[in-house]
């Protein structure tokens, strides 16, 4: 039995020395995995998260899948997720911006259509397609990301993106007349 199997095994079991022993072959990991998103001088925030990732995959162990992934690599991703999480509830907590505000901190990369144009066209498009179209073509997010934190599919994401682009075009059309 390898030591990563003997760990999910006792968790499963509710063995607390799976999670030492967890904590203690990869904490380095999932600490430097934090670090990616936060300074060193917000430790008190990766301790919180660290201890938040612990009690999450002592809670969820059951959803760890060997043939998908290996536990560092579950880690890993169950540490971006929480990252990405609390960065999202910071800047909620922050206050919500409006669209306007939030395409104002971005550079406009496009010269073809300008900012005001951009974000009144996205006023035709639900919320959740002007978060999608914000994050995509903006902050450069990834489908990929994007679907993962929005809790979708990447194929819903294209699509998303493909029928907001037609309506875009549609009310640039209409603009020229």
């Amino acid at each position: 039995m390898t030591q990563e199997e003997e760990i999910v095994k006792k968790i499963l079991l509710k063995d607390f020395s799976g999670l030492e022993l967890l904590i203690e072959t990869y904490s380095n990991h999932v600490h430097q995995t934090f670090l990616t998103f936060f300074s060193a001088s917000d430790m008190s925030q990766i301790g919180d998260l660290e201890n938040q990732l612990y009690f999450k995959v002592w809670e969820q162990i059951a959803l760890f899948n060997p043939e998908k992934a290996s536990l560092k690599t579950w880690l890993e991703v169950l540490a971006k997720n929480l990252s990405y999480d609390h960065l999202r509830k910071e800047k909620k907590n922050q206050g919500n911006l409006s669209i306007q505000e939030l395409a104002q901190e971005l550079p406009i990369e496009n010269n073809f259509l300008e900012k005001e144009q951009f974000l009144a066209l996205l006023g035709y498009l639900s919320p959740f397609d002007q978060e999608i179209f914000l994050r995509f073509y903006y902050y450069e997010d990834s489908v990929k990301e994007i679907a993962a934190d929005l809790g979708q599919k990447e194929t819903k994401i294209f699509n998303h993106l493909s029928r907001g682009r037609k309506i875009l075009k549609k009310k640039l059309k209409k603009e020229e007349l």
